[in-house]
């Protein structure tokens, strides 16, 4: 399915430097059977030098807790980690909330972690607008020009989407409610886009504003947020021996706040705690609603 509207130029050096990225951490696809390397599927941030670099140390650190070889295998989106558990390539996922639904389909993987941040292991998808914009309410973003994240986001895509079936402003198209659509994944710049004028409304996680832009916070305004979204996670294969799990999971959850740094630089992360299946059940009904609205 093509998506309307404008993909940025950035986005294609984006997917060039994660296949480079993969080629170059890991030349082969990544085995699964019980005498190879552990499989650890990641999606990288947008700063490929500070990645690499946090990928060595979270390897590193894997393999001196779990006493066996570890293996990162990088993917340029949430889309490519669902493949990898599929097709065995990977055995354990740091992966979104959509993303572990459509992995999970037909048992393939469980959810053993979930991340915390800011205290909460809960966030919120919001709709940002301009402080001086006459947008007040959803019901105002009618034929304005919109731009979510990317189709498999639970707070840039999914839960807004579902937000405005339920307002009744889309039925079965993105077209049935706006004048045109644009996929920002980065969420500074689909802000900036917005500071400048570019778009009407961004849809993103509700802490997007304080975690990229914290001295101006003024410049936008949130004219609705969703009911409260399990946080992304980690995700374990059903063949992963049980004992195996429960020792990665021990090992993720003892790395502190400072630590994940140098993994996920602005990913905000205090630390892993367990969870369950059944805490993702309202991301599962909600991409169900909203899996067959057409986007282009």
């Amino acid at each position: 399915m093509r998506v309307f509207g404008i993909i940025l130029p950035w986005c294609l050096v984006c997917l060039l430097l994660g296949a480079l990225l993969i080629v170059s951490l890991h030349p082969g696809s990544a085995p699964s059977t019980a005498s190879s390397p552990l499989a650890i599927g990641l999606v990288p941030p947008d700063n490929p030098k500070q990645y690499v670099e946090g990928v060595n140390w979270l390897r590193d650190r894997l393999e001196s807790c779990l006493g066996l070889p570890v293996q990162i295998f990088t993917t340029d989106g949430p889309e490519g980690l669902v493949q990898a558990i599929r097709t065995k390539r990977v055995q354990v996922a740091f992966i979104n909330q959509v993303g572990y639904v459509k992995a999970s389909q037909g048992g393939r993987c469980w959810m053993g972690l979930v991340v915390v941040r800011k205290g909460a292991s809960h966030s919120r998808a919001g709709a940002f607008v301009r402080a001086d914009s006459q947008i007040r309410a959803l019901s105002d973003v009618k034929g304005r020009i919109a731009v979510f994240t990317y189709p498999m986001s639970t707070s840039g895509y999914s839960f807004p989407v579902d937000a405005l079936v339920h307002e009744r402003l889309v039925t079965d198209s993105l077209r049935d409610c706006f004048k045109r659509v644009l996929f920002i994944p980065q969420v500074n710049v689909g802000l900036k886009a917005l500071l400048d004028g570019q778009t009407d409304v961004y849809f993103a996680f509700d802490r997007a504003v304080e975690t990229f832009y914290p001295d101006m916070q003024g410049k936008w305004r949130i004219i609705w947020t969703s009911d409260p979204i399990p946080n992304d996670g980690v995700a374990f294969t059903e063949d992963l021996p049980t004992g195996l799990a429960e020792r990665i999971k021990a090992a993720v959850c003892a790395i502190r706040k400072d630590e994940w740094e140098h993994v996920f630089p602005q990913g905000n992360i205090d630390r892993y705690i367990p969870t369950h299946d059944q805490e993702y059940m309202k991301v599962r009904d909600v991409h169900e609603r909203v899996s067959e609205i057409a986007f282009e």
